[in-house]
């Protein structure tokens, strides 16, 4: 995770310790597997219009920082791929003219989430930090 360090404190008997450091890669695993929910209310996404002559006035109006739970609200249409690009795993395409259909043409912008590694880390930590007490 690009140097992120969250340390952790075992404590008990060598057995306890086991039992915590096993119980604690299940988890790890299973997030490994499964992940999250996306759109969750610890996430900030960074709408991202794209300011060129061909910018409708509701894109640029949304552009600035949402948090997660707004997203399948106010713009249910939003999905993990983008007609003319390919993106990250923090990135989403908003399909806001979709979801507006009065807009004209194909929307071009970009939501990104912001801090995703950080977030994804203390969420974890989180659930490691529940077996550990």
């Amino acid at each position: 995770m690009g140097g992120c360090c969250i340390p952790i404190t075992f404590r008990g008997t060598p057995r306890e310790i086991l039992a915590q450091l096993i119980a604690a890669k299940e988890v790890t695993s299973m997030r490994k597997e499964e992940g999250w929910h996306i759109y969750q209310p610890d996430e900030d996404w960074t709408y991202i219009p794209i300011y060129d002559e061909r910018l409708c006035p509701t894109c640029e109006s949304f552009g600035g920082i949402w948090n997660g739970t707004l997203i399948p609200v106010q713009l249910p249409d939003t999905n993990s791929e983008h007609p003319n690009e390919r993106l990250a795993n923090n990135e989403r395409y908003p399909n806001t003219h979709v979801t507006f259909p009065h807009l004209r043409g194909q929307c071009r912008c970009l939501l990104h989430f912001d801090d995703y590694l950080r977030t994804l880390a203390e969420r974890l930590m989180a659930e490691i930090e529940v077996i550990v007490l």
